[in-house]
């Protein structure tokens, strides 16, 4: 019986070793794991990784030029030209308002605020019509004209005041110095000039 208990003890032995047991199936309990394939992009390139970061995109404009980085200033616009009073008094000429021998250039004024399109404004006395007139012109040279029968004071100058009124100095036939006001005002075609003094002032 002992012989015949070890003879089993060993075929049992041997029956297990060659996997025909009970027990995992062939492979279980093994730990090694494959390594992972890396992800492509359709294009092929492999797809950036995890958590690692890639460069920022360039965006473009319609032209396929690169966009404006933000924060980078453009160039200035026309609208910001500052004009002076001589290109004022150039653009009054070169539109050839003083060809007559009648018309006697005095002064010119820029309109920094632009006031109804108009970048300056000529003050000019006309012999032929005996008045002392204000031309308000645009940058194309274009302009309105208005002014009183009137005789310009010698020291006159043509002053800025705003919102598209200038002044100047007037005097009367005895010789009385006064400021005379004139506005212009735009809405669409129509052109409407105002104007007051302080002749009433100074005479008291």
């Amino acid at each position: 019986m002992k012989k015949l208990s070890a003879v089993l003890a060993v075929f049992a032995a041997v029956w297990i070793l060659s996997g025909c047991g009970a027990g995992s199936p062939s492979g279980a309990g093994q730990t090694d794991t494959a390594k992972p394939t890396q992800q492509q992009s359709e294009t092929g390139e492999p797809a950036q990784r995890q958590g690692e970061a890639g460069e920022p995109a360039q965006q473009q404009s319609g032209t396929g030029e690169p966009a404006q980085r933000q924060g980078e200033a453009g160039e200035p616009g026309s609208a910001e030209k500052s004009w002076t009073k001589e290109e004022i008094h150039s653009l009054f000429a070169a539109a050839g308002y003083d060809k007559s021998p009648s018309v006697t250039f005095i002064d010119a004024v820029v309109i920094p605020d632009l006031a109804y399109g108009r970048v300056g404004a000529v003050l000019f006395t006309d012999d032929e019509t005996r008045t002392v007139k204000v031309m308000f012109l645009d940058a194309d040279g274009n302009g309105q004209t208005a002014g009183p029968c009137a005789k310009p004071c010698a020291e006159s100058e043509l002053t800025y005041c705003g919102d598209g009124t200038v002044s100047f100095k007037l005097e009367t036939e005895e010789g009385t110095a006064y400021t005379y006001w004139l506005s212009l005002a735009i809405d669409g075609s129509h052109v409407k000039f105002s104007a007051r003094d302080n002749l009433d002032d100074v005479v008291k």
